[in-house]
């Protein structure tokens, strides 16, 4: 209640501002030596100028105010140009034209140099000036509102992106609890005291989920880390039919990249393809320029179900973070996936 109250007073005291400037700018083109009114016409004039302007300045900003509800000028700039100079222009001349008729009825026209034609040229000179005022206040608005729909568009779609974004992460979680839980099983049954070196790498594994679900990037140092333990776990299963080379220099601990995607690309390497001591499976862990590097031999499994989940759910969730792209090549039988490293 106050904010619209000092709304409403800000904006009468720039519409007196502008009326006692239209005054002004009459007397002095009307000439001080033979004033138009004379008596008490020379108070109330000037009190009546004043309620006036105000009045249509109030009317024209409230008539922007309502339209900005109903036709925004985010989404209808057309539109809402038509419509309010449709109705505000008509009202505004309607209203002016009244107003020179009754401002020269009361006026003493009959002297000399205060002939009709003066003061119609007068009076038009003034509109046009009260014209182009109002325009640049209404310009004001309309730009203001314009930068607050864009501001509100924006924080929309950022509240959605993080909202998908969370979504995506929350997938992973289903998928890669029934790999794990699965070797763990097996590996109970034939070696329970390994399953126990193996439970505690699960443990460190699941922290590191608990820990980095709710963030968007972490350090490639911390997957690094969170990989090694993933990749104990896949050694344990398939032993040295299972090759993983980590070329990953230490300068480039401190880029970042979304939380699980290295797990996401070995793991996708291991459900596409064969892991035997006929056909073992290499996997290279690299940097090339400012992407990070998955490189793995070709050796199709027969049949392999895929829900497509993996690198489509890296894909997405980079497109998130950075315009940069998440590359697949296929060439001399080696699958290749590069993701880019971001920034703090």
């Amino acid at each position: 209640m106050k904010s619209r109250v000092r709304i409403f007073l800000v904006r009468t005291i720039w519409g007196t501002l502008l009326a006692l400037f239209l005054i002004f700018m009459f007397h002095y083109f009307t000439g001080s030596e033979t004033p138009a009114y004379r008596g008490i016409k020379a108070y109330l004039m000037p009190l009546w100028v004043i309620l006036l302007i105000n009045f249509l300045f109030h009317g024209l900003l409230w008539l922007d105010r309502r339209l900005d509800r109903s036709i925004p000028w985010y989404y209808y700039p057309g539109k809402r140009l038509i419509t309010e100079a449709a109705i505000a222009f008509p009202s505004i001349l309607a209203i002016l034209s009244l107003n020179y008729l009754f401002l020269h009825g009361l006026s003493d026209h009959h002297i000399e140099n205060m002939s009709h034609q003066r003061f119609l040229y007068t009076y038009i000179i003034l509109m046009i000036v009260f014209g182009i005022a109002i325009s640049i206040i209404i310009a004001n608005n309309f730009f203001r509102n314009w930068r607050k729909s864009l501001i509100e568009v924006e924080q929309l779609k950022r509240e959605k992106m993080k909202s998908d974004y969370q979504a995506l992460q929350n997938q992973l979680n289903p998928h890669f609890l029934f790999n794990n839980f699965n070797m763990l099983l097996s590996e109970i049954r034939r070696d329970p005291d390994n399953a126990v070196r193996i439970t505690e790498k699960l443990s460190d594994v699941y922290r590191y989920v608990l820990e980095s679900k709710n963030h968007e990037t972490i350090p490639l140092g911390e997957e690094v880390e969170f990989v090694e333990a993933i990749i104990f776990l896949h050694l344990v299963r398939f032993g040295d039919n299972l090759v993983v080379e980590n070329q990953l220099p230490v300068e480039v601990n401190d880029y970042r990249l979304p939380p699980l995607t290295l797990q996401i690309l070995i793991e996708n390497a291991l459900k596409h393809n064969v892991v035997s001591a006929s056909h073992p499976l290499n996997i290279r862990i690299a940097i090339e320029g400012d992407y990070l590097l998955v490189v793995n031999n070709i050796q199709p499994r027969k049949s392999t179900y895929s829900t497509g989940l993996g690198l489509k759910n890296i894909k997405m969730r980079y497109s998130y973070l950075t315009e940069r792209k998440v590359t697949v090549e296929i060439n001399d039988n080696q699958f290749k996936v590069k993701v880019p490293l971001l920034m703090e």
